[in-house]
């Protein structure tokens, strides 16, 4: 089978079970088992006398070290 045949067999296979898979997932967002995590990065500012400052991995600040002077 050439890859032209197996490319055009995946889409037509995708576009027969995507209205089932759209199913499935409204059904488990219904019914909570399914959660959309998203990321929104937003501009942090803060005053150039704030001592301390750091940010963990997930970007949050580590509110133990900071001190002002």
């Amino acid at each position: 089978m050439s890859a032209a045949n197996v490319q055009k067999t995946c889409e037509s296979t995708r576009e027969k079970l995507k209205p089932a898979i759209d199913r499935i997932e409204q059904f488990l967002v219904q019914q909570s088992l399914l959660f959309h995590l998203t990321e929104k990065p937003v501009e942090t500012a803060y005053l150039p006398s704030v001592r301390g400052l750091s940010f963990n991995s997930q970007g949050w600040v580590n509110l133990r070290h900071i001190w002002f002077p």
